[in-house]
Formats: structure tokens, sequence, C-alpha cells
């Protein structure tokens, strides 16, 4: 939601047949608008939506397209006052196309997926600005050649990205990251951790100077864990760190969201033999 209340929401809704991907805007009037349809290909189901409000109201949401037993990742702008754009495809030509993730800063949007190329998925991204459109299609996790899967991408103020992915090579599954900077692109893609069991699910969130925060879920002794990591302009990343600390159940489906004062706030669903509960933490 953008600082006025503009925000959109986006479903998937059953009808005529097959699964669309639907739309509404809520005003800073404080009312919601018609719902609308804003995928038109009538090949196949949409699923896997997603959508980021700008803090000037306007927005970006994405989808994946099914035509038989692939997906292709698509995209369309909102832009407040004129309403919906033109949906864009921006898979880059691979046999499938999955997990989109999208971002919104004051001048540019992000959307960043995965896709099987040559037999090996990977993380691809394009830029989005009101007045030049859709940039070009770029990979962004080239430093390794296993698979990589479950992107997220968030954006400051300055309009520098961060995405943050899994990425297997070949034993284990770990958190990896690369870094967009205005003027300049997309860098290297670095690994944020490295250890001995799995690490799967990350979650990325940007303050609007550029602090950032992400979470995932680590194997630990046969048990999942909610891990962290902190990064502070400046001065850099911190050390990884355990949110859940007890021992007698399962962490899954972490989440995790910035204040305009940077306090910082993790919530998952913590599993056990006896009961399901949502555990929170909070960063100062």
């Amino acid at each position: 939601m953008a600082p006025s209340g503009e925000a959109l929401a986006v479903w998937s809704r059953f009808s005529d047949g097959r699964v669309a991907v639907w739309a509404s805007h809520h005003s800073s009037a404080g009312a919601w608008g018609e719902p609308q349809r804003i995928e038109l290909d009538e090949s196949g189901d949409a699923f896997d939506h997603q959508v980021a409000v700008s803090p000037s109201g306007s927005g970006l949401a994405t989808w994946v397209q099914h035509l038989g037993d692939w997906g292709r990742v698509w995209a369309r702008p909102y832009v407040p006052g004129s309403g919906w754009g033109q949906a864009q495809l921006l898979s880059a030509g691979g046999d499938n196309a999955a997990w989109p993730a999208v971002a919104a800063g004051h001048d540019a949007a992000f959307a960043a997926w995965v896709e099987r190329i040559n037999g090996r998925y990977a993380v691809w991204s394009s830029r989005y600005t009101p007045d030049a459109g859709w940039g070009p299609l770029q990979q962004i996790d080239i430093s390794r050649a296993g698979h990589s899967n479950l992107p997220q991408i968030a954006v400051d103020t300055y309009g520098r990205a961060l995405a943050v992915w899994a990425g297997y090579d070949g034993v284990r599954h770990d958190i990896l990251y690369n870094t967009y900077e205005p003027g300049v692109g997309w860098g290297q893609a670095q690994l944020l951790e490295h250890e001995s069991g799995d690490a799967m699910q990350p979650k990325v969130v940007l303050s609007a100077e550029g602090q950032a925060l992400v979470v995932w879920l680590q194997e630990q002794g046969g048990q999942q864990h909610v891990r962290t990591i902190q990064y502070i302009p400046g001065i850099g990343w911190g050390e990884p760190q355990n949110l859940d600390l007890e021992n007698s159940g399962e962490a899954a489906k972490p989440r995790v969201a910035l204040g305009l004062d940077g306090t910082g706030l993790a919530v998952w669903l913590w599993q056990s033999n006896t009961q399901d509960a949502i555990a929170v933490s909070q960063f100062e």
C-alpha cells in the first residue's frame, strides 16, 4: 500500500472453465474499484500472481500463464488515474518459467523469476520504468551451474534492488543474492550463507534507506529452523543467526517486514507434535 492509501489486490478466479487473474484498485479516498480481469490469454490457466505498489501509488502485477505443462511469466503495470497498462510477456524463451516476484520503488519496478533454459533453472530479471517501459532481460545468477529457485526481490528509495534465491550446488541448497545499482546494473551473484544443511524459502525486505533483512529456512539436525541476516548500508552484512531457539518442532513459511523507523518483524509457522502456532521475532 502507498502512503496515500492507494493499493492493489490480485487473485485467481475460476470461471468459464479456466483460472484467470483478476485485480482491484483501492483509491486514496478509501474505496475499492470494480474487479477487473488483467490477463486475457485464453490458452491456459494463470496462477502464482504477485503484486507490488510504489510509494506514488503505481503498481505492477505478475503471474504465470500455463500453456499445457509449461509456464510463461507475464506482467502488467498499473498507473493511478489511467488504470492497467499493456500486459507484457517477460519469459526469456526457455521451456518453462515459474516463481515470479515483484517489487516497486519510486521510479522503477523490478520483476524476477526462474526459467529453464538448456536444462537449468536460472534467475532472470527485468526493470520497468513508466517512461521507458521494460528493460532488457538479464540472468542474475550466473555464479554457479546448479538450479536456482524461489527468487524474491526488494527495492529502496534510491532505486537499488536486492534479489535473493535458493541455489543448488549439487550437494545442498544455499541462499544467494545479487544487487542492482542505478546506472550500473546487476552485479555478481554472491553466497549469503553456505552451511551444512539445505537452505530454502528466502524472503527479503529493504528499508527506504537500503537496510535489508533476509530470512529463510535452514535444516539443522534434521529440523527446519528460521535463520536471518541483516545488511546495514556503509557497514555490510552481519552474521546469520537463528530466530527460533526451540528444538521441539519445526519452522515453516517465514515472512519479514520493515517499518519506517527501521524496526523489523519476522513471523513464521511453528509446528510441533501437539500444536501449530505463529511465532514472531522483532528487530530493533
